[in-house]
């Protein structure tokens, strides 16, 4: 209320407040002063507490906020004193806010206890006496204290009025704050003017009472009380109210002498509260009369008004009042229904669901229900109708009373809506049978619907919303298939076309693809003619894309088929007698395709042919049974006689016409196959006649079908005798080691079905005087059945001479072509036989080494022949000494050694005493000369310290060498402690490191620039690649230090190998992408004489992009000259594969210029010791002079080697010479490094290559 009057929230709430009290205090005061009103009532106090009564906690604190600030200001500005100020500041803020809260503690109790009709008079009554009581005990506590010692009036005076002010005021406000809409009515006989007078009577008999009587009270209060009766309690409140008024004034008036008591205005306050307490209860009463008639009324009119029926029953389920919608309902009369039992006009088949209900109403569980029954007319027609049911209780026991049922027809509704179910139950089983899903999309909200079948589609449940948005489809379309959709699909949304139909694939959700015929159609559009609301559905049509592509596929195999294998399809239309051939297989087959649409095709047939053709066509025709089948042939012009066969079948459509469908294909080459099979049968059976060997064919059994005329001379069989016996019976092959049967390998052939081979057996013939050593092989014979086996073949070869041969081969494996000895592979396994020997029983062994003196000499005089007998004398000789048991080999050339089982080195070293004695003694004549020559041998011994074959064997080598030493002819014992052995075995340490180096790619390719004399700043296209040797701790050792042990263990052929797969294989590729870069390889004299080198470069060459031009191949002059010939065929077979060919270290020999005229090479390079000091040298600077001119005369690149400071280079340049290196230019580097660098160059960089 404050607010509609003061907006603004509190702030207005707390003006008002102020401005109230402001203004009531002053009417109170002015009133007091004037009357000089000893007892003043005080009302604002009231007025305040029934305004905040029904307002929010902040609101009652900005309202009495303001109240009190009003008070305060109107006292300020009324020249009250301080101490007043603040003493009545303090206890009416108390009383006002003790008044609200007797307030809201009264609101509580009568909501709780439903007492509402008497909450103005309670809350009067609480606000009347609990406030100004509770203020009273405060302040007299206080004013004890001293603190309220400055109250400017008695305290009895100021209870009395504040008191007063509650009790006459408070009810009356809160009643008409709470009712101010219906004040209620008069009496009709209590006019405006009778009231008046009521009024005017009232306030004369009070005031008269007031002059004569001593307690005035009693006199108008039973009046007032009775007048309560039929008084609106608003003229109640005037009425008390001008009584009051009356009594009070009159008090007021009288003379000095009698003073007003201070209790009155509250005895007269209580007098006049009781009459308005009691107009208002009875207000409250009429009120409930008046609303519960109107009730009843309603209802009574709701319920014979309604469309629908209602009904009155009572605990026992009886009618008690029915209204006309419910008799017309059911055909019964209101007093045919009433006392009748609502069960009596249930169906019978709902009846026990009402047994239920009716327990559940006596038992107090049901208070309401509204459920679906149906109902039996008085014509005995059943209806459906819906019941809603409302249970109410007696107050006084709580027991159910009685029921109110509002019941409607819904039979019509019911039956329609079981026939819209039946017809969605058939449309949803036409669906789900028809695998189509439903789907609904509305555009402007963006919402798709999708049925349960399409989520059962798709294998999502029908409850899943994870595939309910508006672009789901999209999500889950094939992306192949989303283009063509959306192309469809935006012309249907543009109105192009009436129905949107497409095929495409939607993702189950286990992943894979199903096949989706959508099919929908615009419902409804905007004034734009955009859509709103599509409606479709999509049919699962996976297995039709499955059947198609099966048919697809067939077709396409039929076409392939019938494309590849020549077959022609024809059909013979037995009502028209008209023919038809597919595509061109009948020109291909006749040569002539004019008539592949009629019968004419049957001029081709070859005369012999045609009468049995033409019958068997028309026996397919007449008879159902019969069928086509046979072969003819055709005359082609252009072909000749071509073999066909014809098959075909009388069929009859589905449309009634019967047709002689049928195959024809070109079997000519099968006929000649045939023909071609039976002459290679022939020739077969010819070829087993000829062949050496021995072939047998069994059956499945194993039992002999056939045996050619080598397999019978071996067995001694003849066909008579050996077909039809078990294969054992005939061939037996034996073990030749140990004589014993072998398994036969035709029973393992038939037993397992894979071939098998087998060497190492004999077979005698029946005969048995012919003993035949055979390599035998046996295989299943494939054929059509469960096993897929018809039989094996036996192939035997007889072997014997071979295994002569093998035999032969093996002894020259192990031993020396030309002395009979072992050989050195034979002998160092014989070692390592000892050596583990030594390891498992501690045993010693004795190796003696034994080199012939002066061999080379008979060798190198009397010529190869002579050394080789001299070789064959000395090894009778040494035989007739070395007992059987031991060992005793050639190692090579003029290099023996003897094996001796257990003995020590002092046996060791007499046994080569012996031996040397006895070659000594050799008087070896050759035509007619005697020569004599010695030896000498080293001893080492083989224990369990021996490492391997090769360490012992180069111990006694070292020994050896250490007899020659010594002066020949002796025997030198091998001691690991003395010098000499250890300085021959650095060699042989060297010569192993150099086999783990290269089977441990453990050399490194160094490269060293060869460049232009004339731009030696320029880098070189041209490297010469040299190597480094790394060792275990990574250190580079130079050739220097591991050539010598290389030459001298025959190790220098591995490394140019090594060397020639490195720069071949491995840098190859990196070579390729330098432009013109060309790199030199350092060739031994032991790859000049291996004949396998070029194989070996050919190999290399055909796995590496590298081109040959680009290799140079260096070979000293040295090497040339000692091998003349072998170096010449060098050359030629270098330049022969496209390599470049260099001498290196040339001029140091004594004719090299004849040489050099007599090789064709591409470059020499002059030797270092005379370009070293040339500036210095007038001898070396005419040497390189000279073949510098030579070489340019002969077109050859000329290389200085070995320059190492300016001064050389201007010589060099001075005479000519175009290439160089040396250290002046640069030192040798890491290859891979250089590559690299070549990598970051621009062509200009690079100066010109040596000429190719």
């Amino acid at each position: 209320m404050l607010k509609g009057v003061f907006p603004g929230g509190r702030l207005g709430i707390f003006a008002a407040c102020g401005l109230l009290y402001a203004g009531l205090s002053t009417v109170i005061i002015a009133t007091v002063a004037l009357a000089d009103i000893r007892t003043p009532v005080w009302p604002a106090d009231a007025v305040i507490v029934a305004l905040l009564a029904n307002r929010t906690a902040g609101d009652r604190i900005a309202g009495l906020a303001g109240a009190l600030v009003g008070w305060f200001l109107f006292a300020s500005f009324s020249g009250g004193e301080p101490s007043f100020l603040l003493s009545f500041f303090f206890v009416t803020g108390l009383m006002m806010g003790i008044g609200l809260m007797m307030i809201d503690l009264v609101r509580t109790w009568a909501e709780r206890s439903r007492n509402e009709g008497v909450f103005e008079v309670a809350a009067g009554l609480a606000a009347t006496f609990i406030p100004p009581l509770v203020c009273l005990v405060v302040v007299l506590s206080l004013r004890a204290t001293g603190f309220l010692s400055s109250l400017p009036m008695p305290i009895d005076v100021w209870w009395a009025g504040a008191t007063s002010g509650f009790a006459i005021f408070l009810p009356s406000l809160l009643y008409l704050q709470r009712d101010a809409g219906r004040l209620g009515e008069r009496p009709a006989w209590l006019t405006g003017g009778l009231f008046a007078l009521m009024v005017a009577l009232f306030s004369a008999g009070a005031l008269a009472a007031t002059s004569t009587l001593p307690e005035p009270v009693v006199f108008f209060a039973v009046p007032l009380l009775l007048a309560s009766f039929v008084l609106r309690p608003v003229d109640m409140a005037i009425l008390s109210g001008a009584v009051w008024f009356v009594t009070m004034m009159a008090n007021y008036g009288k003379a000095d002498a009698l003073q007003l008591p201070v209790l009155m205005p509250l005895g007269v306050s209580v007098g006049t509260l009781l009459p308005i307490a009691t107009c208002v209860l009875l207000e409250r009463l009429r009120q409930r009369e008046r609303d519960l008639a109107e009730s009843e009324n309603l209802f009574r009119r709701s319920m014979d008004d309604a469309s629908i029926g209602v009904t009155i029953i009572d605990a026992d389920c009886l009618y008690r009042k029915v209204n006309a919608a419910f008799c017309a309902m059911t055909g019964y009369s209101e007093a045919e229904l009433i006392g009748r039992s609502f069960k009596d006009i249930t169906y019978e088949e709902d009846r026990d669901r009402l047994d239920s209900f009716c327990e559940g109403i006596s038992e107090g569980r049901i208070r309401s229900l509204k459920a679906e029954k149906r109902y039996v007319r008085k014509s005995g027609e059943v209806f459906w109708v819906e019941v809603s049911i409302i249970v109410f209780t007696d107050p006084a026991t709580g027991r159910p009373d009685r029921l109110i049922t509002q019941v409607e027809d819904i039979d019509l509704k019911k039956r329609t809506l079981e026939a819209i179910a039946e017809s969605e139950s058939r449309w949803a089983f036409a669906l789900e049978n028809g695998q189509q899903g439903v789907w609904d999309v509305d555009k402007p909200a963006g919402r798709l619907y999708t049925s349960p079948t399409w989520k059962r589609m798709l294998g999502y449940e029908p409850d899943d919303v994870s595939i309910d948005g508006g672009d789901a489809w999209l999500q889950l379309m094939h992306p192949d298939d989303r283009d063509a959709f959306l192309l469809v699909n935006d012309a249907h949304e543009r109105g192009e076309t009436e129905w949107l139909e497409a095929e495409f694939r939607l993702r189950h959700k286990d992943g894979h693809w199903v096949w989706i015929l959508d099919r929908g159609k615009t419902i409804a559009r905007d004034e734009e003619g955009r859509p709103l609301r599509i409606i479709g559905t999509h049919t699962d049509i996976s297995r039709n894309k499955a059947a198609e592509r099966e048919i697809q596929l067939l077709e396409e195999r039929v076409r392939l088929a019938v494309e590849a294998g020549g077959i022609g399809l024809w059909s013979i239309d037995l009502a028209t007698g008209a023919a038809t051939w597919n595509g061109e297989t009948f020109g291909q087959m006749t040569g002539d395709g004019a008539g592949q649409r009629s019968l004419e095709w049957l001029r081709f047939v070859h005369p012999e042919d045609r009468p049995a053709l033409s019958d068997m066509l028309h026996q397919a025709a007449v008879d159902p049974e019969a069928r086509v089948n046979t072969t003819c042939r055709l005359l082609s012009p252009t072909r000749g006689v071509v073999h066909i066969r014809v098959l075909a079948d009388r069929v009859t459509l589905s449309n009634g016409d019967r047709l002689l469908l049928g195959t024809a294909w070109d079997i000519s080459e099968q006929v000649s196959s045939a023909q071609a099979l039976r002459d290679e049968k022939e020739r077969l059976k010819t070829t087993l006649h000829a062949i050496s060997d021995g072939v047998i064919a069994t059956d499945a059994d194993g039992r002999v079908a056939l045996i050619n005329p080598a397999a019978r001379r071996m067995t001694g069989f003849s066909e008579a005798d050996a077909c039809g016996r078990p294969i054992e019976e005939v061939f037996q092959a034996v073990h030749d080691d140990s004589g014993l049967p072998a398994t036969s390998c035709v029973r393992q052939v038939l037993e397992t079905g894979a071939p098998v081979e087998r060497v190492g057996t004999q077979v005698i013939d029946v005969r048995g005087r012919d003993v035949h050593y055979i390599r035998e092989a046996a295989a299943p014979v494939a054929a059509a059945g469960a096993d897929g086996r018809a039989g094996a073949v036996l192939v035997f070869q007889d072997v014997s001479a071979e295994r002569a041969m093998q035999r032969s081969l093996a002894h020259a494996a192990t031993h020396d072509d030309l002395t009979g000895l072992a050989n050195r592979r034979h002998f160092e396994t014989r070692i390592q036989s000892m050596i583990a020997a030594a390891r498992q029983d501690g045993s010693r062994h004795g190796l003696l080494f034994v080199d012939l003196d002066r061999f080379k000499i008979v060798n190198d005089t009397a010529g190869h022949l002579a050394g080789d007998a001299l070789l064959q004398e000395v090894a009778r000789t040494m035989r007739a000494i070395v007992p059987i048991s031991d060992c005793l080999a050639r190692l090579g050339g003029d290099e023996f050694a003897v094996l001796i089982e257990n003995c020590d080195r002092q046996f060791a070293a007499f046994v080569g005493e012996k031996l040397i004695g006895a070659i000594e003694a050799i008087r070896f004549t050759w035509e007619g000369k005697v020569y004599e020559i010695g030896a000498s041998a080293g001893v080492s011994q083989v224990d369990v310290t021996t490492a391997s074959a090769e360490a012992v064997l180069a111990e006694a080598d070292v020994a050896c060498y250490a007899a020659k030493a010594a002066g020949r002819g002796r025997v030198s014992v091998f001691l690991q402690e003395t010098g000499e052995a250890q300085r021959h075995m650095s060699d042989f340490r060297m010569a192993a490191r150099i086999r783990e180096t290269i089977e441990n790619d453990r050399f490194v390719l160094y490269a060293q620039e060869i460049r232009s004399i004339a731009a030696p700043e320029a880098t070189s296209r041209s490297l010469e690649l040299l190597i480094r040797m790394l060792d275990e701790n990574g250190g580079l050792s130079t050739p220097d230090s591991f050539i010598p042990a290389a030459e001298r263990f025959e190790l220098m052929g591995a490394i140019d190998r090594w060397v020639l797969a490195k720069v071949i294989g491995d840098f190859g590729p990196s070579i390729m992408t330098v432009p013109d870069l060309g790199v030199a390889v350092n060739l031994s004299a032991n790859s000049l004489n291996d004949p396998t080198l070029w194989r070996y470069l050919a190999d290399l060459f055909k796995a590496s992009p590298l081109s040959p031009s680009r290799l140079t191949l260096e070979i000293t002059e040295t090497a040339v000259i000692n091998s003349f010939e072998v170096a010449r065929d060098f050359i030629r077979a270098a330049r022969g594969i496209g390599c470049r060919v260099s001498l290196d270290d040339f001029g140091s020999g004594l004719s090299s210029f004849t040489y050099l005229k007599s090789f064709d090479v591409d470059a020499i390079k002059i030797d270092g010791s005379f370009v070293h000091n040339m500036a210095g040298s007038a001898y070396d600077r005419t040497v390189v002079r000279a073949i510098n001119e030579i070489g340019c005369e002969l077109g050859v690149d000329v290389i200085a080697e070995r320059i190492e400071d300016e001064a050389t280079l201007r010589e060099l340049a001075a005479l000519g010479v175009r290439y160089g290196q040396g250290y002046f230019f640069s030192r040798p580097r890491d290859f891979s490094a250089v590559l690299g660098d070549y990598g970051a160059m621009s062509a200009d960089d690079v100066a010109e290559p040596l000429r190719a």
